[in-house]
């Protein structure tokens, strides 16, 4: 049941009478809500929601600031409820805290629009504040008018009583300057007097199109709130209250985010608000928002577990438990670091705030790194090009900023993508091809079950929705979403989530946040990838055997582009040698192609196998390491364009030992290869390396390096197969040494 306060916000927020008892203004709320037409506030849909009614609120001029910062700053909804409760009444003042009257002689009739009047300390009627109504809500367009009157008899000042809240003596709410170009586009009072506010536009972008996000704490405030320089996401050391949720429908053609934060105010005392932002993923439109507040903690949280109960049919608190509602928004889990990681920032917060004597900008910090290693290493842990790559792939990073990307989100899309690869295979689907490049057989579900009513066409679509809702896609043009209903859609698929999981290991590289001041940021990043990388020399015999290597084994089918050698690095990885195991033989020099984005990965984690929630359907020998002997094979798959032109290769020692041989894609060979106890598998292709030109690495001449120029495989003889070029896939990763990594140009021309 609302209280007497409440009730009578909400009643002056409509235009009733505000006086009698707790039973009368039940009744009376009651039979206005008869009458009024309800207005869905958090409607979700893609139309641009109504204008609402707007409610009376009471300002008070902030003048204890200085003359630049001062600004009318709201009241609390209960205090503009007393407030209302005794204009109506026809009172000359009202009492709203233990200290502090409003005087409301001489103020006008209460139907005004706009009405002035002084609040004062009652202990010193010297120390007032102008105070303001309007009818619409919106606060004055004017500073205040010099004042005409003064109860007691006393001189008027413009400083620097505290203004009053709920609370005798509490401090007043903090302003809440806007940032960006928000627009209040319509205002309303929810139940319990609580204003909420809508916008016609938000901050957060710059003329570059850059969104900028503050953040402060774990958690960045969702750059389009007005607010969000003036406030943080609350977080109580255990729980951080940002939810992030996603819905899609491909039948409905929905594709729709859900933004729900509980935001704290920067200044103290602390107020608290809600913020919702809704719309379709990669759209952003007027009033589809809403802001509520300020209120108290404890209403501000039940708003926040309200809304997301609302959305998802889940509990806030058994959130770790998510189970997705069909009809209903998705958890999309975002990474938020360590609770120690949050008291360091909220410490660093506080000390930024103290009053402590400026310090001198510190001395830049210098490089120790070669100049090379350091080019290197700005290179692969680029942001810019990370972002870049999630868009191209599909994926909206503003859904999932680069650090907030959680394993477990991955892995639930791999699991939703393993279950697609069953239902797509078991209905003639094509399984061939993938990871080697080769072109999938696109075949759709059959004849049988291209019908949309088939019970397997719904199980891709179920899936296919499962899968967008956790892995935010984008679209132009309110295109629908397609079902994932093909061998090739799912490899793309999978692809990405590869890309998104070395995304998320790179993140990790990345932030060198808590490494001091007195540590290059490259240096930081660099000792983070446990790895020691030593410059090639240009014009050394060791540049001029992988130059030849690389050279000689492009492809003649990729004619499209050409590959230049602008650096190469020995690389030693943390630990790597002592696990190979070389004793099993056949260790040959073989390459591996990876976007831009991988390489922090891979470098830091070495190269790694799927995980077991991934489908082996989209896997062309199953899932594990793939290497190639020929060079532009694996360039491919740096996904290099005239734009973007820069690449990373990478040359390991690999342990093949005994081979399992295959013509043809098989995507369980990895079973086959173990039940045949072989160690790897060799996916013979119709052109190799001309082996009459094979040669040794320096020094180590158990290391074979096949640098001959592409030539007719002799080792199939007659036998006729369905691959290109050569594939070599080992199923456990002792089997890899890294050696050289190579920065390499594509030219189109």
């Amino acid at each position: 049941m609302p209280t007497v306060a409440e009730l009578r916000a909400e009643l002056a927020a409509i235009g009733e009478d505000t006086s009698g008892l707790k039973a009368d203004l039940v009744a009376r709320l009651a039979e206005a809500n008869k009458k009024r037409k309800p207005i869905d506030l958090d409607a979700d849909d893609d139309q641009e929601s109504k204008k609402v009614k707007v409610g009376a609120a009471a300002w008070f001029w902030a003048s204890d600031k200085s003359p630049t910062e001062r600004e009318w700053t709201p009241y609390p909804p209960d205090v503009t409820a007393a407030l209302e409760a005794a204009l109506k009444a026809g009172a000359k003042e009202e009492k709203i805290s233990d200290y502090h009257r409003v005087d409301l002689s001489g103020s006008g009739p209460a139907s005004s629009s706009v009405l002035h009047f002084f609040q004062y300390r009652l202990d010193n009627a010297k120390l007032q504040r102008p105070v303001c109504r309007m009818a619409n809500g919106d606060p004055p367009a004017q500073p205040p008018p010099k004042p005409a009157h003064l109860p007691g008899g006393g001189t008027k000042s413009m400083g620097a009583t505290a203004a009053p809240t709920a609370k005798a003596l509490a401090p007043p709410p903090p302003a809440m300057a806007t940032g960006g170009s928000a627009v209040v586009g319509a205002k309303s009072v929810k139940a319990g007097g609580v204003s909420q506010v809508r916008y016609t536009s938000t901050g957060g972008g710059s003329s570059d199109g850059v969104r900028t996000e503050v953040v402060k704490g774990r958690a960045a405030v969702d750059a389009s709130c007005p607010h969000a320089n003036a406030c943080h996401v609350y977080d109580d050391g255990k729980n951080v209250f940002d939810a992030l949720l996603n819905q899609t429908d491909i039948g409905q053609n929905k594709n729709k985010y859900y933004i729900i934060q509980l935001l704290e105010t920067d200044a103290t005392p602390p107020q608290y608000y809600t913020w919702n932002r809704w719309g379709r993923v990669g759209e952003e439109r007027n009033l589809q928002n809403a802001c509520r507040g300020p209120m108290g903690l404890g209403p501000a949280k039940k708003d926040f577990e309200s809304k997301f109960h609302d959305k998802t049919k889940n509990k806030w608190q058994e959130r770790h438990d998510f189970e997705p509602v069909a009809g209903k928004y998705t958890l999309i889990e975002r990474d938020y670091g360590t609770e120690d990681g949050a008291e360091d920032a909220a410490k660093t917060s506080a000390a930024a705030s103290t009053d402590a004597p400026a310090l001198a900008p510190p001395k830049p910090v210098e490089s120790k790194l070669d100049p090379r290693v350091q080019s290197f290493v700005a290179q692969i842990a680029d942001i810019r090009m990370m972002e870049r790559t999630m868009r191209e792939i599909g994926f909206d990073p503003a859904k999932m900023p680069l650090g907030k990307l959680k394993k477990k989100t991955i892995l639930d899309g791999y699991e939703a993508l393993r279950e697609l690869g069953e239902v797509i295979r078991s209905n003639g689907g094509a399984v061939a091809g993938g990871a080697s490049g080769k072109q999938l057989e696109g075949k759709s579900m059959g004849a049988v079950d291209v019908d949309a009513s088939s019970p397997a066409y719904k199980q891709i679509v179920e899936l296919s929705n499962r899968f967008y809702s956790v892995i935010p896609h984008t679209t132009e043009k309110r295109q629908r979403l397609p079902p994932i209903e093909t061998a090739q859609m799912l490899k793309d698929k999978i692809d990405m989530l590869e890309a998104l999981g070395e995304i998320e290991l790179a993140s990790r590289v990345i932030d060198t946040k808590g490494l001091g001041c007195d540590v290059h940021p490259v240096d930081a990043r660099y000792a983070q990838l446990k790895a020691q990388l030593t410059p090639i020399d240009k014009g050394s015999p060791l540049h001029a055997l992988l130059n030849r290597y690389l050279q000689n084994t492009h492809a003649s089918t990729h004619n499209t582009y050409s590959l230049v050698l602008e650096q190469a690095f020995e690389i030693e990885r943390e630990g790597e040698a002592a696990r190979f195991t070389s004793a099993i033989g056949n260790r040959q020099l073989l390459w591996h192609g990876s976007r831009l984005t991988n390489w922090c990965g891979i470098i830091s984690q070495g190269l790694r196998i799927a995980p077991p929630e991934a489908p082996s359907t989209g896997y062309m020998f199953g899932k594990g390491v793939y290497f190639a002997d020929m060079s532009s094979k694996s360039a491919n798959y740096c996904f290099a364009s005239r734009q973007e032109p820069a690449a990373v290769m990478l040359l390991s020692e690999v342990a093949l030992g005994q081979q399992y041989v295959r013509t043809a894609a098989e995507y369980e060979a990895e079973k086959s290869c173990r039940k045949a106890k072989a160690d790897s598998t060799w996916g013979q292709g119709r052109t190799a390396p001309d082996p009459s030109e094979d040669t040794t690495l320096p020094g180590e001449p158990h290391v074979k390096v096949p640098l001959g120029k592409g030539a007719k495989n002799t080792v199939l003889g007659d036998q006729p197969t369905s691959l290109l070029y050569n594939e070599f896939i080992v199923y456990d990763t002792s089997q890899v040494r890294q050696r050289y990594v190579l920065q390499v140009k594509f030219d189109f021309t």
